[in-house]
C-alpha cells in the first residue's frame, strides 16, 4: 500500500515544506456552448510518469491497461474527490470577481503508453460567467505545476469563426496563497496578507469575436 499512499499524498496535500512543486500536469479546457451560451468545461489532465504509475500501479488492479468501472470508483474516490476542498484547481473569473466550482460531473480516467488522464466537467450555472470569462487551472498549494498543451483549449468546430479564446498570464487579479500552510489550509486567497505569496495563474480567456 505504499504506492497507494504515495499517489494519494501528491494529490491531496499541500506543499508544507515550501512552494516548490513535485509533480507535473499537463491540462487541456474544451468549451461546451449551447446556443450563444457556454453551459460547461471540459477539463482534460495529463500527468507525469511517476504519478501515472503510482496510479496503475494501485488502481489498475487486473493489470489490464484500462481503468474499468470499479477501478475508476476507485480512482476518484482515493486520488480525486479530495480535490474538491481545492476547487478542482479550477478558478473561474469574470472581471475581478473570482469563484470556484462547487461540483464537477463525468470524472473518468485512462491511460496511454503508461501515462495517465484525467478528464472531468465543470457545469457553469451561473450565467454572469458569459459571454467572456476566463478559466484557469492552479494548484494554489504548489505541489502541482500546472502546464497547459501546446493548443490550450478549444470551441464547438460550428462555431470557431464566432467564438476565440488565447491563454494570456493576466497580472491584475493575482491569487494569494500560503507557501508554508499546513494540511488543513485548502485555500487561496484574492486579499494579499503578510504571510502570503503572489501568483498569476495563466488563464484560458473564451470571448465572442
Amino acid at each position: 500500500m505504499l504506492r497507494f499512499f504515495l499517489a494519494c499524498i501528491c494529490i491531496l496535500l499541500p506543499t508544507f515544506v515550501g512552494a516548490h512543486p513535485h509533480m507535473l500536469l499537463l491540462t487541456r479546457l474544451d468549451f461546451d456552448f449551447s446556443g450563444d451560451r457556454c453551459v460547461g468545461v471540459s477539463v482534460d489532465w495529463g500527468f507525469d510518469m511517476y504519478f501515472s504509475q503510482s496510479v496503475i500501479d494501485d488502481f489498475d488492479i487486473n493489470g489490464d491497461g484500462t481503468f474499468d468501472d470499479e477501478e475508476t470508483r476507485e480512482v476518484y474516490s482515493f486520488a480525486f474527490s479530495n480535490l474538491k476542498q481545492y476547487g478542482y484547481f479550477i478558478y473561474l473569473r469574470k472581471g475581478d470577481r473570482r469563484i470556484q466550482p462547487e461540483r464537477v460531473t463525468d470524472f473518468s480516467v485512462r491511460q496511454k503508453n503508461g501515462q495517465v488522464f484525467y478528464t472531468f466537467y465543470v457545469p457553469l450555472e451561473d450565467p454572469a460567467f458569459f459571454p467572456e470569462f476566463s478559466v484557469s487551472v492552479f494548484d494554489p498549494t504548489y505541489f502541482c505545476a500546472v502546464r497547459y498543451q501546446e493548443v490550450p483549449a478549444s470551441v464547438p468546430p460550428e462555431q470557431t469563426g464566432e467564438i476565440g479564446f488565447e491563454l494570456t498570464e493576466n497580472r491584475r487579479y493575482p491569487v494569494y496563497y500560503d507557501p508554508l500552510g499546513g494540511v488543513d489550509d485548502s485555500g487561496s486567497y484574492d486579499t494579499w496578507r503578510p504571510g502570503l505569496e503572489t501568483a498569476y495563474p495563466e488563464e484560458v480567456r473564451v470571448y465572442f469575436r
